[in-house]
């Protein structure tokens, strides 16, 4: 993972800029009364919407939330530590973010200072009492709430079955 966040770097580093610029003037010009974001884009739609005062709403088609109960997108065994290997993950994301966006997040739009992960200990708390509500396209038959997610996680994340788009809409 980190070789792949490596990887990508100079590309952020060098898109990032207007492709913020382009999202703050987007949401600027339309006025949504909520943004969706997915995990990639999360950080800066919390920025965005925090900065505007307008609700945002994560969504997801899987669940990355550190827990020993669930494996990471690194596949490992059960016996592996997994809600370790989970932060582990999360760190890596945070450190991304930090590097290659915050900066430019913090420059553009000063207003999102509140919004904006600083430090490991603020995304973790972000990631484990998050105040924005999350959709997760699986079906709750096949995954279920974890034991050692925090209660704000639990009361925040909603199953809400596969998402399916019919050919006709796909671009």
């Amino acid at each position: 993972i980190q070789k792949m966040l490596k990887e990508f770097e100079p590309i952020l580093i060098r898109d990032f800029p207007q492709d913020f610029a382009d999202k703050i003037r987007a949401v600027d010009t339309w006025k949504p009364d909520v943004i969706l974001a997915t995990p990639v884009e999360g950080p800066e739609v919390a920025a965005i919407a925090g900065a505007r005062g307008i609700p945002s709403i994560l969504t997801s088609l899987q669940v990355i939330l550190p827990s020993r109960d669930q494996p990471t997108m690194l596949g490992e065994p059960r016996c592996f530590p997994r809600r370790i290997l989970g932060t582990v993950l999360q760190y890596l994301l945070w450190r991304n973010q930090r590097d290659t966006r915050n900066a430019v997040i913090l420059e553009q739009l000063p207003a999102a200072t509140p919004f904006v992960a600083a430090s490991l200990r603020q995304h973790m708390l972000n990631v484990f009492h998050p105040i924005v509500p999350m959709m997760v396209g699986f079906s709750p038959s096949l995954y279920s709430l974890k034991t050692d997610w925090t209660a704000d996680v639990k009361s925040r994340i909603k199953f809400t079955g596969f998402w399916v788009v019919s050919s006709d809409e796909q671009v």
